[in-house]
């Protein structure tokens, strides 16, 4: 039976607001019922996921550097990478499968990209497979790039490299030193065949400034640079320079260092014998005429000379002489900066005074029937000159004269000339030099 209706349910009821309304559309229809059961499904699965770290998932990591290994087993089989590892090794992108407990922590480091040469048994181009180490966070699965191409040569090494010195600089002033020697003279270079071909040298470049009068002895350590035949250094990155296989980058210079001082050349005793008759010497010079003598500080101070080893023989000698001389060596001194020097005796004819008297004086320049009368017919003559001119005249050799030409009668007080046919530079003196000549009408 229906009992009486209740009053609630005899009044309209009320709806609503309309967003309420929509809500409740949504709510009761089909399309969200299949995404809440999608949403709960998801739910379940991440939960069931996390629970379990078996699971694995794909883990992506780009730009992953590479590592080269076995460059030395390489060497070692004769052979050498001659590319520049960092341009030539790209970075990868790498694909890995991780375990889910595992997903966060895993790094590309984990496993490991390298390239592996130590199996490379030829020269030229090769190719080289990009390969892993093992992980416990899980395996590699792609590799992109998968491979790497290489240069290869043969790897030489060369035992005979000689080393030689390079100064530069300059040598501090009042200091003298020894050709340096050097420790090693030669050395190994182990690399690249067409760059070990290549060397010819090792240049170690020595500053003079680095030596002082301190010591004797002194040693440095220089740096050496690997040079081709003509002189350009070469690249020394894939090289392994060694001296009885311990690695080197320099060489010890060593040298002795002395003070120095210039001293003069003693001419003294630079000739011996007289020359010939006539002759004598009227001076010695040499060239250079000092010496500059390197030695120990005290045995320096007690030297003031240099003397020349044997004097020149100038026996009946008629010519000035010059001759190389060798210059005797100092005892006890380290250097001498000339062996020898060129001396010049200057022999030279002596000059001879000598006096003739009564050296007629004849009459020039009127008729010899011109009546002629001198106040004097003679004169004494001096005259000096080259030795052996004046010791070979005769008093007939000289001629004395007065020149009359053009003068009328009377008395005329005219000059003397002296003359002497063929005769070198002399000089004449008259014990007169006038007379009075007296011309009458013949």
């Amino acid at each position: 039976m229906n009992g009486p209706a209740k009053k609630s349910e005899l009044l309209p009821k009320k709806e609503g607001p309309k967003w309420l309304r929509q809500l409740r559309k949504i709510y009761k229809s089909n399309t969200f019922l299949i995404i809440f059961s999608v949403l709960c499904a998801m739910m379940l699965w991440s939960v069931l996921v996390a629970a379990d770290g078996t699971l694995t998932r794909e883990k992506v990591f780009t730009d992953v550097e590479l590592t080269m290994t076995g460059a030395d087993t390489l060497k070692t089989n004769g052979y050498i990478v001659v590319d520049d590892a960092q341009s030539v090794l790209p970075t990868v992108r790498l694909t890995v499968e991780v375990t889910q407990s595992n997903y966060s922590r895993a790094t590309a480091a984990n496993f490991s990209p390298r390239v592996d040469v130590s199996k490379i048994r030829a020269t030229g181009e090769q190719t080289v497979e990009i390969t892993f180490g093992s992980s416990v966070y899980g395996k590699v699965i792609s590799c992109e790039p998968s491979s790497v191409t290489l240069n290869v040569e043969r790897y030489i090494s060369s035992n005979r490299i000689p080393v030689v010195v390079e100064t530069e600089g300059t040598l501090k002033e009042g200091l003298w030193m020894e050709t340096p020697s050097l420790d090693p003279t030669y050395i190994a270079v182990s690399g690249p065949r067409s760059v070990v071909n290549s060397i010819k040298r090792a240049a170690a470049k020595f500053d003079l400034g680095l030596l002082n009068g301190d010591s004797v002895t002194q040693r440095n350590a220089v740096p050496f640079v690997l040079e081709d035949a003509e002189g350009n250094p070469v690249d020394t990155s894939l090289l392994r320079t060694t001296y009885q296989s311990i690695l080197i980058d320099t060489v010890t210079v060593e040298t002795d260092v002395y003070p120095q001082k210039t001293l003069p050349i003693d001419i003294t005793g630079a000739y011996t014998g007289e020359p010939a008759e006539g002759y004598e010497v009227t001076g010695v010079t040499v060239q250079p005429d000092t010496v500059l003598v390197a030695a120990d500080a005290g045995v320096l101070e007690q030297m003031s000379a240099a003397v020349l080893d044997a004097p020149i023989d100038i026996t009946d000698a008629t010519t000035s002489q010059s001759v190389t001389v060798r210059i005797k060596k100092l005892t006890d001194a380290q250097n001498m900066s000339i062996g020898e020097a060129l001396v010049r005796i200057e022999i030279d004819e002596k000059q001879r005074e000598r006096t003739f008297k009564n050296v007629p004086i004849l009459i020039t320049g009127v008729q010899e029937t011109q009546p002629v009368k001198l106040s004097s017919k003679s004169a004494h003559v001096t005259l000096s000159g080259p030795y052996h001119f004046i010791e070979n005249l005769t008093a007939d050799d000289i001629i004395l004269s007065v020149d009359l030409t053009g003068l009328a009668s009377g008395e005329h007080l005219v000059g003397i000339a002296c003359s002497i046919a063929n005769a070198p530079e002399y000089t004449c003196v008259l014990s007169i030099d006038q007379v009075t000549a007296t011309i009458t009408e013949p």
